[in-house]
């Protein structure tokens, strides 16, 4: 049992990284050549790094000073600088990361991920412990022509809370509707981007959040 146990640590890192190791259909664009997108395949490796792979098996990795923009599929990822991330002991500074661009208008709606793994340990009664991931997830909001990213924070239990709410509610102010909605407490971090497509196509909410057969 022991002897599994320890292979299964051995292998753990290895097969953590061949789910993240995938190269899928995509293209970018250079931060000093804004006028070229360049199709390719490529696999994102953190909020802070993406491979690219050239048709002759060469790969390139990438960072967000590098690129100003990506797309796998028919998500679109920007590069963003500069923000903060509260955590337990202490804060952490961002200087460059990507963020996943989830709707754009008035307003624009950007999602910070990251997963930060950590390998499994054997320790020295033999237990094991770590192989853990655990990931960050952010919401940025950024109004058109303003580069200022305003975080938008939750409780993580409820999604929502008074902090979330003084966050969301500025960027409402020409929505009656929503911000009734937002003052109700009927909406957490779940519902943000019913709100912000609302808020950008001028629709009703319920027209949005409604499921239709």
């Amino acid at each position: 049992m022991r002897f599994f146990l320890l292979l299964v640590a051995l292998l753990f890192p290895q097969l953590l990284w061949a789910q993240f190791n995938e190269f899928y259909d995509g293209s970018y664009v250079l931060a000093n050549n804004p006028t070229t997108r360049y199709q390719t395949m490529l696999r994102i490796r953190d909020a802070h790094q993406i491979v690219v792979k050239q048709p002759d098996g060469k790969k390139t990795k990438l960072s967000p000073e590098q690129v100003s923009s990506f797309r796998i599929g028919r998500q679109k990822y920007i590069a963003v600088k500069g923000f903060t991330i509260s955590g337990t002991w202490s804060d952490t500074q961002v200087k460059h990361a990507f963020v996943e661009q989830l709707d754009s208008g008035r307003v624009t709606l950007l999602r910070y991920e990251n997963t930060v793994s950590s390998l499994m340990m054997i320790g020295a009664n033999g237990g094991m412990s770590g192989g853990m991931a655990s990931t960050q997830t952010i919401y940025f909001l950024r109004k058109a022509q303003d580069p200022t990213l305003y975080s938008i924070s939750s409780n993580g239990w409820t999604g929502a809370g008074k902090q979330f709410r003084e966050d969301l509610l500025p960027h409402l102010t020409s929505r009656p509707d929503l911000i009734k909605l937002v003052e109700g407490k009927t909406i957490s971090v779940n519902e943000l981007p019913f709100i912000v497509r609302a808020l950008n196509s001028g629709l009703a909410y319920r027209d949005l959040a409604t499921p239709t057969n």
